[in-house]
């Protein structure tokens, strides 16, 4: 199964502030609100920071067919319908190779990324053949 990680950011808004935290968790229950999907926060080491070490949390989706990802793109265009600040980064991983896509508030039109993660899900299936 290939996956996807998702990053989120606000601009303007500091990942720490409460507003940022709200928005993650709308995020999160968007997902988690569309059949099939299951999104796992799995904790990364970040930058070091002055007062020590640092983590961040990373988003990992699973891309198990046209319907979760056809729910996955409207769940984004939901979330950042909300806020023309916010933007999402999708890395989609595999067979070894990762792609970058932002979407951003400003730009809301989904199509290049649905079609994207459509190939990685077909790419999938034709290796498991």
């Amino acid at each position: 199964m290939a996956e996807i990680t998702v990053d989120a950011d606000i601009r303007g808004v500091d990942r720490a502030h409460p507003a940022f935290q709200g928005s993650w968790t709308e995020l999160l229950a968007d997902l988690r609100a569309t059949p099939g999907v299951h999104p796992q926060e799995r904790d990364v080491a970040a930058e070091p920071t002055a007062m020590g070490k640092g983590w961040e949390t990373e988003l990992i989706v699973g891309l198990t067919g046209t319907g979760t990802i056809t729910g996955i793109v409207q769940a984004f265009k939901l979330w950042l319908g909300r806020d023309r600040r916010r933007s999402v980064t999708v890395t989609v991983h595999s067979g070894g190779q990762e792609a970058r896509y932002e979407i951003s508030g400003e730009n809301i039109s989904t199509d290049t990324l649905q079609t994207a993660l459509g190939a990685v899900v077909e790419q999938e299936h034709r290796k498991r053949k």
